[in-house]
């Protein structure tokens, strides 16, 4: 530091306790301040840029070797400096954050790639349970309509068997009177007579058909 900087300093030193003195001697309120902006003009701009001159200058000479004077270099010969243990930490701390986001753009990357093929074997998955639901569908109405067409020609047969069943008993009917008429007629005939033997022939070959459709009807 120069003699100029030192006189700076022992001027504001001197304004601070004129300042003070100032404001003990009077009454508080606006004669206090003006008394200190009084005060305050004795530092003129020109000495406090003469100061700040001389500090920059001795920051820049060769022949200082107090780091106080410029923490600017100092702190940019720390950052260029490989052997900082302090530089070392935070290459480390780099390095480390980078990997450890590297590891979760990875992780997320994976997770959604996961998701994605997840997706795609749903759908795959729901097409093809939507396409053998289709045809499921189509064989269930096919069964169905094949279930209808029996069940209607089951009807029909029915109905079929029915009306068989009356016409055989009408026949039987008719076949039983027409036995009872024909043994009626051999009754009135003589013993001798041919035709009365031929009525029995004929009545005893109409015999079992009469059995065979005098069983019970359904």
């Amino acid at each position: 530091m120069s003699a100029q900087t030192h006189n700076i300093k022992d001027t504001r030193e001197n304004v601070s306790s004129i300042q003070i003195g100032s404001c003990a001697a009077t009454t508080p309120g606006r004669g206090c301040v003006t008394k200190q902006h009084t005060a305050m003009q004795l530092v003129t701009v020109h000495d406090i840029e003469v100061y700040q001159n001389e500090r920059f200058s001795d920051c820049g000479s060769s022949d200082s070797d107090d780091e106080s004077a410029c923490p600017n270099e100092v702190l940019a010969s720390s950052d260029n400096n490989p052997d900082n243990p302090e530089n070392e930490a935070v290459k480390r701390r780099r390095l480390q954050n980078k990997q450890s986001a590297k590891k979760f753009r990875d992780r997320k990357t994976r997770q959604r790639e996961e998701k994605t093929a997840k997706n795609e074997r749903l759908k795959n998955v729901n097409k093809v349970a939507r396409r053998a639901s289709r045809k499921m569908n189509a064989r269930q109405a096919a069964y169905e309509e094949e279930l209808r067409n029996l069940k209607r020609e089951t009807t029909c047969l029915e109905q079929k068997g029915r009306h068989i069943d009356q016409v055989t008993k009408q026949s039987t009917t008719q076949l039983v009177l027409f036995i009872g008429h024909l043994e009626m007629i051999a009754d009135t005939l003589d013993d001798d007579n041919e035709a009365k033997r031929l009525i029995k022939n004929l009545v005893k070959n109409l015999s079992p058909v009469h059995a065979h459709y005098k069983r019970p009807m359904m």
